[in-house]
């Protein structure tokens, strides 16, 4: 019997022993082996995590006591119900091809709260916001309105989890790619998320640039909002704004080529999580490079981005500034752009002050760039100008079109007519630019003041026309001349001018034929005999009046003249002086070169021109008050021949 109690005891205790080194086993299995989550209970549980919107699948997971659990293959689908009486496509917007939760299971002792300790996610992608927040296509949607405004709370159950550390491996959030993006701290509380210590490093290999910020979302006031700042490139950045749907700030984003160095940047952006308004606020300065084709030094400003819909309207607000910009040459550029759009309808609202090259300045805030404004040309320096107004982008709303400005610059022309300190006012009202207090100096001095005016008919650039009314005074007989072309002689005298001048603003090398004018000149204390012009008169009378060559003066002349076909005309030429005087009317053909004048040349009775009269020819000039001779002018500017053509008293040669 004792025997047989033996047995049974010692089989007992080997049984026992075996049942602890199994449960030691399993134990051991549990703590340091990974197991299937079965599948059943992994469907009740994303079923759980799911809403009537957004469908939570998981392919598989495991557990282990001493680490935690793996998802593998996560993903949200959105079902797509928000978007009428069917369902709509069914969407990805969330996808992770592992998940792996680091636990510490001895916290949960005290503190559920504390038992997660690091989240890992590899291969995370959220290529778009969820379908909420863009807009429908109605030709998918068909009968569903392109916009409409919302206003659903986001409402989620959030467990209270004390901070735990991220990594995400391999991420692309929002079109932007990292290598390794690190949370040092997130943390769950009923009211929202809060994510701290948010550390990225871009995948460039040239330059080390890094990120850091942090997110938080605020269930209690609907708002999402973060933080980061660091450096980056147009290529690091602009993935986000595709995927943010915010194809309106592509233009500014890719206006700035060829910058090479990395761009110190700071960003934050606020999502409404009721209503989907989205506003991204961009500090960016960026070195070298170009911007709309113009070279830069560098460039300090911000670039803020808000996109809201109102009703059944899209709305879109770039600010682009307050921004200086430094180009290549040191000149400077200073202001505020704004761009609205609603609903694709879109207008440019500006506020800048430059001092820079024209053409550099009319490229940056791409207004102008077609030549309409060749007709000023700076010679010399830099222009200074001022822009306030609105534009519309689309030319078909053109007739809201409302700027103002100046412009001012040391050197340069207006219409190929040179002027020095010029200054003028400008404003744009529809399609018609109208230039008023136009001050300007000739090169030599002289004062021109006058207004202007672009026409663009239904901003067809081919159709545009231009209009100047010019008044100069106390300018010289030197600076007209520069301006029509002409042999000035010794350039003494002033010059007092009106023109009045329209034509089309393009048109070719025609464009003379194009233009329409008049005008009156008026000239005192002028030598205008040495002027080629006159050579012709001035020779014949010395050869026949020996000793006038001497004592012929022209000093004082007026005319009025009209402009068309590229003749230009008058029939009341008068110059005068001591001892002639000539009255004239014809035209000159511009474009051939073309002298058709007739003039009238009257010699008056003056005591000191008869007294240096040779003498070996005599004259009855004690009953002659005029002796009238006739010419016509023909030939050219540089080479015009006088022709003689009647002497009503026969007191000279008939010979030429």
């Amino acid at each position: 019997m004792k025997k047989f109690f033996k047995v049974t005891l010692r089989f007992f205790a080997y049984v026992f022993v075996l049942i602890l080194v199994l449960l030691s086993l399993a134990l051991c299995s549990l703590l340091f082996f990974e197991h299937s989550v079965p599948k059943s209970i992994l469907k009740r549980l994303t079923a759980c995590c799911s809403t009537s919107d957004f469908l939570v699948h998981v392919d598989s997971a495991t557990f282990r006591f001493s680490h935690g659990i793996k998802l593998q293959n996560v993903r949200v689908l959105d079902k797509g119900r928000r978007y009428g009486e069917k369902n709509g496509p069914i969407v990805t917007v969330l996808a992770a091809s592992e998940v792996d939760l680091e636990l510490d299971l001895r916290a949960l002792l005290w503190s559920r709260a504390s038992a997660l300790r690091v989240v890992t996610l590899t291969d995370l992608r959220y290529p778009r916001l969820p379908r909420g927040y863009y807009i429908p296509d109605s030709i998918e949607f068909p009968g569903q309105p392109d916009f409409t405004e919302v206003n659903e709370p986001l409402i989620l159950h959030l467990p209270e989890i004390h901070p735990f550390r991220v990594k995400l491996i391999r991420p692309e959030i929002l079109g932007v790619s990292a290598p390794l993006v690190e949370a040092e701290a997130v943390e769950s509380t009923a009211h929202g998320l809060r994510a701290t210590g948010i550390h990225l490093r871009w995948p460039d290999t040239d330059d080390v640039m890094h990120v850091d910020g942090g997110v938080v979302l605020d269930l209690s006031e609907q708002w999402l909002h973060g933080d980061v700042r660091g450096q980056a490139r147009q290529h690091n950045i602009r993935p986000m704004l595709e995927a943010l749907d915010i194809t309106n700030s592509y233009q500014f984003i890719d206006a700035f080529t060829k910058v090479e160095k990395p761009v110190d940047t700071t960003c934050s952006f606020d999502v409404n999580l009721r209503n989907n308004d989205l506003r991204l606020l961009l500090d960016l300065h960026p070195r070298g490079g170009a911007y709309n084709g113009v070279p830069l030094q560098r460039v300090d400003g911000k670039l803020d981005i808000r996109v809201f819909v109102r009703d059944h309207y899209q709305n879109a607000r770039i600010v682009v500034g307050p921004l200086l910009g430094t180009l290549a040459d040191g000149s400077k550029v200073e202001g505020t752009v704004v761009y609205e759009n609603t609903n694709d309808v879109g207008f440019v609202n500006f506020d800048v002050g430059t001092h820079a090259p024209m053409k550099d300045v009319l490229a940056i805030a791409d207004v102008w760039t077609d030549g309409t404004l060749d007709c000023i040309a700076v010679t010399n320096g830099v222009p200074t100008v001022t822009l306030r107004g609105r534009l519309a982008v689309d030319d078909a709303y053109a007739a809201t079109n409302d700027l103002r400005g100046t412009i001012a610059f040391t050197e340069g022309s207006l219409l190929g007519i040179p002027l020095r300190r010029v200054s003028t006012g400008f404003s744009v009202k529809g399609t018609t630019v109208d230039f008023t207090e136009a001050v300007a100096q000739g090169p030599q001095g002289g004062m021109v003041k006058g207004v202007g005016t672009i026409t663009v008919p239904e901003s067809r650039r081919n159709l545009a026309s231009f209009g100047v009314k010019i008044a100069g005074r106390s300018m010289t007989v030197g600076e007209l001349a520069q301006v029509l072309n002409l042999d000035p002689g010794d350039k003494r005298g002033s010059v007092s001018v009106d023109i009045d001048l329209q034509g089309p603003l393009y048109s070719g090398t025609n464009g003379l034929m194009n233009l329409v004018g008049k005008g009156h000149i008026e000239c005192r204390d002028g030598r205008l005999a040495r002027m080629k012009l006159f050579a012709g008169l001035t020779d014949y009378l010395a050869r026949h009046v020996p000793g006038v060559s001497d004592v012929v003066d022209l000093s004082r002349s007026t005319q009025d003249f009209t402009l068309k076909n590229g003749i230009v005309s008058s029939t009341n030429i008068v110059v005068e002086g001591n001892v002639i005087s000539v009255r004239a009317e014809g035209g000159y053909d511009i474009p051939n070169d073309r002298l058709d004048f007739r003039a009238r040349v009257a010699l008056t009775k003056n005591e000191s021109f008869f007294a240096k009269l040779a003498t070996p020819i005599t004259w009855p000039f004690s009953n002659l008050a005029r002796v009238l001779l006739d010419f016509g002018i023909h030939g050219s500017l540089e080479s015009p021949d006088w022709t003689y053509r009647r002497n009503p008293l026969d007191l000279l040669p008939l010979k030429k």
